[in-house]
């Protein structure tokens, strides 16, 4: 099927009129990419909108050839970058230099480089904090949805995926009369919402697989002592992270498991935590976690070399020696500053989406050292407090003890009358929600408060059992390369939103949950085609003969270094509420375009200006 794509960049308002506490006359120009329908009757426009905050349209364009032929061409899909991040006036820190390869941290941002950061960022943005804000972004959608329509009989559907449900809900509360639909796919609710409670929702979802883990006849059979001794797999994870923590012997050879115990200077849990978090968050390499649990537990030599295999797959170099914030999304390919721009992420999360007052940084951690699973969001409370002038007690730790530089001016902007409440469905509208039941990133609970406390009628709820995170990229199926989730979006869409019309037969035909991890994926990790019991592949080791060599005598020191770390490590790698691609869609189909052909058209910024 031929595709004709068209990009532009579109200006609009710094400062909308409606934005109180935004001051300016200033244009920017917002990106906005668009697949044309091409069939005899295009009378619909969807938009698909990415999450983050900070995440550019990047991963959408999957979705958006997904949506395109399984609508048969009879609708025009649309994505844009959010105002801030991408191509969209990105909040960049040009002058310092922050996120540049050859500064402290690389591409990520430190705590030390944040002041100059903020600095530079708001003398960019005329000190308009507000003009990036949720509402103004949401503003922005609202606009461009009702002034690129071909005309006022055209079908208009927004579907947000993980914080773009928030982006989407706050369109919502603008009254867009033009919108007949909403789909919010990994819902983040209205009311009462966290980032600081991150760590808490992993856990809840990771609890859940490691229980339907002990429930599976496959899965039970490696670990039967603890199964039927009733004694939690979550708690299993524990004792491990205890033992490479001290540096025990352990396992049947009494071996150390040493690639594991040496992963970083800091506690090796720190490290085991987070990697084994990032693998919860994907459909494919979820199934990895039992076999790491299992080869830790074991822990003979073989198992030594293939953790070091692993290690090597997962580990990266350290970019210097400072605290990093918020690291840029590593484990995509291509332009890692076009994909995510981690000051959005901070402006918005610190401004409307955290706990005020902050919990304490201390208080946190203990939370995250007690659960198998968590990304350390706690590392992020330093960075809140540079942003917001250490207002908050628990910032006081945290106040540089040398006052002689000034600090920023505060890196937030005023919540307003939308802020923690719950949209009511526009009328002629109506509400689709999609949730997986083992989504860590959006966890399930979230969305049902929502779909319960949403004002309206015209709402559906749809659960999508064992998947996780967004459904239209996470809900493989049995034949084919588009998601179940996709479907079922598609089928809304063709219904000109008609809830009544939304078919799901495609749950029938996903890919179940199995803990047998593929051999393809096996081999990748772990060096071999078995993931639990196999040994290392012979290519594999030689691969990894300078490694074994090269593994450090461990430390007896049990004193943690915050400036030592590696992939995953001291550092918070944070796809909190965007879309992971780290191999979930490119591992989910190498497909062959040679059928699709684009045409890429750079509008001029004015040219869809007179539109609005």
């Amino acid at each position: 099927m031929q595709v004709a794509t068209e990009c532009a960049l579109i200006e609009l308002p710094l400062c909308y009129p409606a934005i109180a506490s935004c001051h300016s006359d200033r244009l920017i120009q917002v990106f906005v990419k668009r697949m044309l329908g091409n069939s005899s009757r295009v009378d619909k426009d969807v938009w698909v909108l990415q999450g983050g905050p900070g995440a550019s349209s990047v991963a959408m364009e999957y979705m958006m050839l997904d949506l395109f032929t399984t609508t048969n061409g009879t609708a025009n899909i649309y994505t844009m970058d959010h105002r801030g991040t991408g191509r969209s006036h990105p909040l960049e820190c040009v002058a310092a230099q922050a996120s540049t390869p050859g500064s402290a941290e690389g591409d990520a941002i430190s705590i030390d480089e944040l002041p100059a950061c903020i600095r530079d960022v708001l003398f960019q943005i005329d000190g308009q904090t507000a003009a990036f804000s949720i509402t103004s972004a949401a503003t922005d959608l609202f606009m461009l949805t009702k002034g690129l329509r071909p005309s006022s009989d055209h079908n208009v559907i927004v579907y947000g995926a993980s914080y773009g449900t928030l982006l989407v809900e706050r369109v919502m509360q603008l009254g867009p009369g033009h919108i007949q639909g909403f789909v919010l796919d990994g819902v983040v609710a209205q009311v009462n919402h966290s980032f600081a409670q991150f760590d808490h929702d992993i856990n809840a979802a990771g609890s859940r697989f490691l229980e339907k883990c002990a429930r599976n006849s496959f899965c039970h059979s490696k670990f039967p002592d603890f199964v039927t001794g009733n004694i939690p797999l979550g708690r299993v994870l524990l004792r491990i992270y205890e033992r490479l923590d001290a540096r025990l012997p352990g396992g049947v050879d009494g071996s150390l498991c040493r690639p594991a115990a040496n992963w970083t200077d800091t506690p090796p849990s720190n490290t085991l935590r987070r990697f084994l978090t990032t693998l919860l968050m994907s459909a494919t390499l979820r199934t990895m976690i039992p076999a790491v649990m299992y080869r830790l537990h074991r822990c003979t030599r073989e198992d030594d070399h293939v953790l070091t295999f692993m290690q090597r797959k997962i580990q990266r170099p350290s970019h210097g020696h400072g605290r990093t914030i918020v690291p840029i999304h590593g484990l995509v390919g291509g332009d890692e500053l076009l994909e995510f721009t981690p000051m959005l992420y901070n402006l918005i999360v610190f401004s409307e989406e955290w706990s005020y007052p902050t919990p304490s940084q201390a208080e946190m951690k203990r939370y995250v050292e007690s659960q198998p699973f968590g990304l350390g969001v706690y590392d992020l409370v330093p960075a809140y407090c540079v942003a917001t002038n250490y207002a908050d007690a628990a910032c006081q730790a945290h106040r540089p003890a040398s006052r002689t530089r000034a600090l920023p001016p505060p890196f937030t902007y005023a919540r307003d009358a939308y802020f923690n409440r719950t949209s009511t469905i526009p009328l002629h509208a109506s509400v689709l929600f999609l949730s997986g039941t083992l989504d860590p990133q959006t966890e399930i609970h979230h969305g049902r408060a929502q779909y319960a406390a949403i004002n309206g009628t015209q709402k559906r709820w749809i659960e999508f059992p064992d998947a996780p995170h967004c459904t239209a990229f996470q809900t493989p199926m049995m034949k084919g390369d588009v998601h179940c989730g996709v479907y079922v979006v598609a089928s809304y869409v063709m219904g000109y939103g008609k809830l009544e019309l939304v078919n799901t037969s495609c749950m029938a035909k996903r890919v179940p949950l199995s803990f047998h991890v593929p051999p393809k994926i096996a081999l990748a990790y772990f060096g071999t085609t078995d993931a639990f019991d196999g040994e290392l592949n012979v290519a594999a080791l030689d691969d990894i003969a300078v490694s074994l060599k090269a593994v450090p005598a461990i430390s007896q020191s049990t004193g943690p270094n915050p400036d030592s770390k590696e992939m995953l490590g001291s550092a918070v790698y944070l796809p909190i509420m965007f879309i992971v691609l780290a191999g979930i869609v490119m591992q989910r189909r190498q497909r062959n375009r040679a059928d699709v052909t684009a045409a890429v058209v750079e509008l001029a910024p004015s040219t869809l200006v007179g539109q609005l």
